[in-house]
């Protein structure tokens, strides 16, 4: 990228600093955001905006407010003209340019438009970037832990707010703004960067970052990076985080890559090359750097892996729950797994925890709980997926026979409840501490809880209704 724009209040003198040293071209602004009211204060922070930053050379124009109105940002358009007249001043509306002729201080009219996110289908988005040609903010939500069926994507703003969704809506963005209109889009700004504490999905996160608030690339940040830095060769599995999978086996695999072409192996088998800008989006549409293959996956684990064969390539373990039912007993660390609850199966995801991943299998909504930064000591531990534990009618006895000899973790939240029935199993507390997500995405304490085991010896967990997961480590 070589512009940002920094959005509705005042930021931090080394943002410019580095602004500066980078070239970036910057769009400040004053923090008039959804202001009714015209206030004096308005004008002294109009003000001291500009001479305050007046100096930085990687400030192009200053911004007068967001979604406000054209009555109340003209009378700061005059502040910022009065103080620095040789500089654009800008506007982000989202009510068109209407009237413009009558707010002669005003050199830039932005606009901020979320086609097929709040409103419309995706690809009204082209007729209209074309026709505002200089986008203040577009975008849309996305969460690790929501998914949904690529074929029928779907979502429900602030509160199912799925990945797939978005790559469909983001395809979009790219292609009429990178590669099929980049003339006439002359200026574009994605909203925003990174996740942010907002009073909208579960009233705690504005959710259209293309990183997580604890800074995890999601599958937008991946699709961006493709088009916008094409000499750095790029190849991504998407939707990895949707770990436990339901629907149709065939549902698709999709990789972002700005590579010539890919090549998918599906547990071992080769499942052919696709070729850059072969790819159809769901109205025929093509868009460039999207690659899919409608390969089925096959009850249980399945392993996937896309490469260039130039040196590039990605891998994933996913596993197919077909129709609910569980695979053949896999040979593995955590065998004859048993759910004492029917409505909540276990499964046994034999693929290393990676920080800030979800851990429960159901990606609605409901269970929006994550790690954090794991603990040394669960580094490398593979997991037993459940529903969300804390829900009531998910409570289940859990148990499994050790395929080999290991340590069995138990992460779990504060709970007198979970800690009685620990220490009755033989677990002991590590007094190893840290943070991790609930399902209301806040930081929460955690505990860890251990217990070594020898091959073939059984390991029974009586159930609690609290959140917690089940690991498993290998002993070395």
């Amino acid at each position: 990228m070589n512009f940002v724009r920094l959005a509705h209040y005042p930021h931090a003198a080394l943002e410019y600093d580095l602004a500066d040293e980078e070239g970036m071209l910057v769009w400040t602004e004053n923090g008039h955001s959804n202001e009714r009211k015209i206030k004096e204060t308005g004008d002294t922070i109009t003000r001291e905006m500009v001479l305050q930053n007046y100096n930085h050379p990687s400030i192009v124009m200053w911004s007068v407010g967001n979604e406000t109105g054209f009555l109340r940002v003209n009378r700061y358009a005059a502040v910022v003209k009065a103080t620095d007249p040789g500089r654009i001043v800008a506007y982000a509306s989202n009510m068109g340019s209407k009237g413009k002729g009558h707010y002669p201080d005003l050199d830039l009219i932005a606009q901020n438009t979320y086609r097929g996110w709040y409103r419309g289908d995706p690809w009204e988005f082209e007729e209209r970037a074309q026709a505002i040609r200089f986008i203040s903010e577009n975008g849309a939500g996305s969460v690790i832990t929501n998914h949904v069926d690529p074929r029928r994507p779907w979502h429900e703003v602030d509160v199912f707010e799925p990945e797939e969704y978005r790559q469909v809506l983001d395809e979009v963005h790219d292609q009429v703004v990178f590669r099929d209109h980049p003339r006439e889009v002359p200026m574009y700004s994605v909203w925003v960067f990174r996740d942010f504490a907002a009073d909208k999905y579960k009233g705690v996160l504005n959710t259209k970052g293309l990183l997580t608030r604890a800074g995890l690339e999601k599958d937008a940040w991946y699709l961006y990076r493709a088009f916008l830095r094409p000499e750095a060769p790029l190849v991504h599995l998407a939707s990895k985080t949707w770990f436990l999978r339901r629907g149709r086996a065939d549902h698709g695999i999709k990789a972002y890559a700005n590579v010539p072409a890919l090549t998918l192996a599906l547990n071992g088998a080769d499942q052919g090359a696709r070729h850059n800008g072969e790819y159809r989006h769901p109205n025929g549409r093509a868009v460039v750097n999207v690659f899919s293959w409608p390969a089925a996956l096959r009850a249980g684990r399945n392993d996937l892996r896309v490469s260039d064969g130039a040196g590039h390539e990605d891998t994933a373990v996913v596993y197919y729950a077909g129709g609910g039912r569980r695979a053949a007993e896999e040979p593995g660390l955590a065998r004859e797994l048993r759910s004492g609850n029917p409505r909540n199966p276990a499964w046994f995801i034999d693929a290393p925890v990676q920080d800030q991943w979800p851990f429960y299998y159901e990606f609605d909504g409901t269970a929006d709980n994550s790690f954090d930064v794991l603990p040394d000591p669960v580094r490398g531990a593979r997991w037993i997926a459940t529903r969300r534990l804390s829900k009531a009618e998910a409570r289940t006895d859990l148990s499994f026979t050790l395929g080999a000899r290991a340590t069995v973790f138990v992460m779990g939240s504060e709970s007198p409840a979970l800690e009685r029935t620990l220490l009755g199993a033989g677990f002991r507390d590590t007094r190893t501490r840290g943070r991790w997500r609930d399902d209301a995405l806040a930081l929460v304490p955690f505990r860890l809880w251990a217990r070594e085991a020898h091959e073939g010896e059984r390991i029974a967990l009586p159930g609690v209704t609290a959140d917690y997961v089940v690991l498993v480590k290998p002993a070395v």
